[in-house]
C-alpha cells in the first residue's frame, strides 16, 4: 500500500510575490500550487492508494474563494485517479468560532466521493485500490475547547497546553484500542512533539506557546507509521517502528526555511511482511537563499567583493535572496547599492540588510562590548540579561539558532578569506 504523506499547504502566502496571473492568483501562490501539482502528478502516476494530508490547506481560515477553486481543482485531479484524499485539519484551518465551519468542510457537506475531511479526533476507515487501512486522526485541538470545561476557566496558557497534551495522550491511546491488527493503522497528527526543530519563521515565533507532545505518547504498536504535520522543517522523530515524522511544509514559507529541501514523503506498507518504508520526495520549488559579508578594514573594494559573492552563488537566479551586510559606519560608505542590485538582478526578489557596527554601549551595568566577548557570549548574556521576555525553553531554541547563525557567519567569512 502506498501512501502519499505531506502537510502545510498554506495556499494564501503572498509575502514577496510579483504579480496576479491569469488565473487571479498572486505569483506566490502560484508557487504553492506548482508544488502541489508536482504531488499530484506523482500520486496519479505512481498510482497511489491514499494521498493524507496533515493539516493547514491555508494560511488563514477564511481563504479566497480563488484559492479555494484551485485547492479543488488538484483534489478533484486525484479522487478521478481513483485515490483518496484525507484532510486532517490544522490550526490554520480551524475558524475562530467553535460553532462555524472551516473551508474544507464543503467536501463534507456536498459528500464528495473519495475525500474526507477530519475535524474532531477519530478512527477512521478508508477504502483504497490493495485493500482498506484505518487512519487515527488527531486534528489541532484549539485551547477555546478545552476551557469550556468549568474546571479550567481560569487556568493560565502553561496550565492548557498540559490540559491539551493529557488529551491528545489519552484519546489516542483510546483510538488504538480499537484498531484492527490485521489491517494497515497509520496515526495522522497536527501537533508539535517533543525534539522537534522549528523550519520557518513563523513556526519559530511560536516557541513556548504550542502544547508539546510526547512522542512515546503517539508511537503506539498499533500504528504502521506516525504522519505529522505542523513544524515546517522535514524531519524524522523516530526511525523504529511506527516511524515519526515530519514531511514539513510542501513549500518554502519564508527565509527560515533557506537550505531545507521541501517536499512530500513516499510511505509503502506492507502489511504481510509488516514492513513500513519510507521516502522523501522533493518538490524543488522556489527556494530562499541567505548570504553573508562581513566588511573588514581591510576591504579596500567591498562592492567588488559583494558582487564576486553574489556570481558565485550557483542558485541565486529565480530564488528569493536576503543580503546581510556587516560593516562599520566608516566602511559602509564604500557599499555602492545600485551595483550590488544590479550583479543580483537574476534573483526572483532580492534584499539587502546593512548591520552598521556602533560604539557598543553598557546597558544597565552590563558591558555588550563586542571586542570583549565572544558572539556566542553575547548572545547568551542578552538572553540571561532579559530573561522576564523568555520562557527557559524559548532561550535555549533563541540560543541554538543564534548559534547557527554565528556559524553560518564564521563560514563565510573564512570562505571569503
Amino acid at each position: 500500500m502506498r501512501i502519499i504523506h505531506f502537510a502545510d499547504l498554506h495556499l494564501g502566502v503572498e509575502t514577496y510575490g510579483k504579480s496576479i496571473n491569469e488565473h487571479g492568483l498572486n505569483s506566490r501562490v502560484a508557487d504553492f500550487l506548482d508544488s502541489f501539482d508536482k504531488l499530484v502528478d506523482y500520486s496519479i502516476a505512481e498510482q497511489a492508494d491514499l494521498v493524507l494530508f496533515c493539516g493547514d490547506v491555508y494560511k488563514k481560515s477564511n481563504p479566497s474563494m480563488t484559492q479555494q477553486r484551485e485547492f479543488a481543482i488538484r483534489i478533484k485531479r486525484l479522487t478521478d485517479a481513483g485515490i483518496p484524499v484525507y484532510l486532517l485539519m490544522g490550526n490554520h484551518d480551524l475558524p475562530n468560532l467553535n460553532s462555524s465551519a472551516s473551508s474544507a468542510d464543503i467536501f463534507n457537506t456536498l459528500q464528495i466521493d473519495g475525500v474526507r475531511v477530519i475535524s474532531r479526533p477519530e478512527l477512521t476507515i478508508i477504502d483504497t485500490k490493495h485493500g482498506k487501512i484505518q487512519i487515527v486522526g488527531m486534528p489541532w485541538i484549539r485551547r477555546s475547547l478545552v476551557m469550556q470545561r468549568s474546571s479550567l476557566k481560569n487556568k493560565t496558557i502553561d496550565e492548557l497546553n498540559t490540559e491539551i497534551a493529557k488529551l491528545v495522550t489519552s484519546i489516542t491511546a483510546e483510538l488504538a484500542s480499537k484498531v484492527d491488527r490485521s489491517i494497515p493503522c497509520v496515526f495522522a497528527g497536527h501537533l508539535w512533539c517533543d525534539g522537534s526543530k522549528a523550519g520557518s519563521e513563523e513556526s519559530r515565533i511560536t516557541l513556548g506557546s504550542d502544547p508539546v507532545i510526547l512522542v512515546s505518547n503517539i508511537a503506539l504498536d498499533a500504528f504502521d507509521y506516525v504522519a505529522l504535520g505542523h513544524i515546517h522543517r522535514q524531519q524524522i522523530l523516530r526511525k523504529e517502528k511506527p516511524a515519526v515524522v515530519y514531511s514539513g511544509s510542501l513549500d518554502s514559507l519564508d527565509f527560515g526555511d533557506a537550505d531545507q529541501e521541501k517536499g512530500f514523503m513516499v510511505v509503502d506498507i506492507d502489511k504481510e511482511t509488516g514492513s513500513c518504508e519510507y521516502e522523501f520526495v522533493p518538490t524543488n520549488g522556489r527556494k530562499f537563499i541567505k548570504l553573508y559579508y562581513a566588511i573588514s578594514v581591510n576591504d579596500l573594494n567591498p562592492t567588488a567583493a559583494i558582487i564576486q559573492l553574489l556570481s558565485r552563488t550557483k542558485n541565486l537566479e529565480g530564488n528569493i535572496t536576503k543580503l546581510t551586510i556587516s560593516t562599520s559606519e566608516e566602511m559602509e560608505k564604500l557599499i555602492n547599492d545600485e551595483e550590488i542590485r544590479q550583479a543580483a538582478a537574476s534573483a526572483y526578489h532580492f534584499e539587502m540588510i546593512k548591520n552598521i557596527e556602533k560604539e557598543a554601549r553598557a546597558r544597565a551595568g552590563v558591558d555588550f562590548s563586542s571586542d570583549k566577548l565572544p558572539p556566542e557570549e553575547l548572545l547568551k548574556l542578552y538572553l540571561d540579561t532579559n530573561s522576564g521576555n523568555y520562557s527557559e525553553s524559548n532561550r535555549e531554541e533563541l540560543l541554538s539558532y543564534g548559534k547557527d547563525i554565528i556559524l553560518e557567519q564564521m563560514e563565510q567569512e573564512k570562505n571569503k578569506d
